[in-house]
């Protein structure tokens, strides 16, 4: 599967793809002193409940380039809600193609404990100190959960 990236791993930039002009834009510096611990997108042709594509957390060693698309497995994912309303984190690795270290792991439970701790942290964080904003942390689920959420959404 292909996917759309945003915002690079170790940044607290958070930017946004803007459908009508086809580019990123800046959304916003995060409000604390929380970076992104992970490459987050969106899958393409997806549409979720809060009116966004379908949220991607890529997991990996290193920072994607904003704006670029990479091929990823999915391994998961995990139920949130937003101000906006349900807002799921799709959680991949690169393709086995892309990272030879990907051809190891192949759901969620794969992942070491502490790396969803990390995803679970700060997506519990991030959103400190902006007005009006929260995320709930709701189950985390499995490869096969996380695609017929996909299959839901997509367009």
């Amino acid at each position: 599967m292909r996917v759309f990236v945003e915002v690079a791993k170790n940044s607290n930039l958070k930017y946004e793809y803007d459908k009508k002009s086809n580019i990123l834009i800046l959304d916003r510096i995060l409000h604390n002193t929380n970076i992104f611990p992970y490459n987050y997108g969106f899958i393409p042709n997806t549409l979720s409940p809060d009116g966004d594509p379908v949220d991607i957390i890529i997991i990996c060693d290193f920072s994607l380039i904003p704006g670029s698309m990479c091929d990823v497995k999915i391994i998961g994912g995990i139920d949130t809600h937003d101000e906006s309303g349900q807002d799921d984190k799709i959680i991949c690795v690169l393709s086995n193609k892309t990272d030879k270290t990907s051809k190891y792991i192949n759901n969620i439970s794969d992942v070491l404990q502490s790396t969803i701790d990390n995803i679970i942290y700060f997506l519990s964080h991030y959103k400190e100190g902006e007005k009006n904003k929260y995320v709930t942390i709701g189950n985390i689920y499995d490869r096969e959960k996380a695609l017929e959420i996909i299959k839901k959404y997509t367009l």
